[in-house]
């Protein structure tokens, strides 16, 4: 349903915008392949993005921030799907 499409949408921006604010060197230090895989690792698998081994305590926080937000939105959307059910 749109709720799906709008979720996808919201998921693959947010996972953009958490990418941006990592480093972006694709060292692996995080403990995977890419700042991509590790971006949506953050966001839809709870990893923390300290892991990364050369970012920034401000960063960080504007990533965990970011992370607080889309989960209100992951919330919502579950809500409103099972309304629709």
């Amino acid at each position: 349903g749109i709720f799906h499409r709008y979720f996808y949408e919201a998921n693959n921006s947010t996972v953009d915008e958490i990418k941006q604010l990592l480093p972006g060197s694709n060292c692996g230090g995080c403990g995977f392949k890419n700042c991509n895989n590790f971006a949506n690792a953050i966001l839809n698998d709870g990893v923390n993005s300290s892991n990364c081994h050369s970012i920034k305590q401000e960063k960080v926080d504007q990533i965990n921030l970011i992370v607080d937000e889309f989960d209100k939105i992951r919330v919502e959307t579950v809500t409103n799907d099972k309304k629709d059910s």
